[in-house]
């Protein structure tokens, strides 16, 4: 059985897996590459609007100890 949250939950996501941006990591210490799906908490972008090309984008990831260290290390990382 699955309930509405549940259900809802899956379809968003779903949907954030879409826009969803992948990152390949880089090895440590003779592994191999690893394809890692980035969704942040938050996706900031700041303009100067008086220069050109002032963009300057800001990805925030917030860990309330709700994930195991070594996956939120790795998430970072990417």
């Amino acid at each position: 059985m699955r309930t509405e949250y549940a259900l809802k939950k899956e379809i968003a996501e779903e949907q954030a897996k879409k826009q969803a941006m992948t990152v390949t990591l880089k090895p440590d210490s003779g592994k191999e590459e690893e394809n890692v799906i980035v969704i942040p908490d938050a996706w900031l972008l700041f303009h100067h609007p008086e220069k050109k090309h002032s963009w300057q984008p800001v990805m925030l990831e917030i860990d309330r100890g709700t994930e195991q260290q070594k996956h939120f290390k790795k998430h970072i990382r990417a």
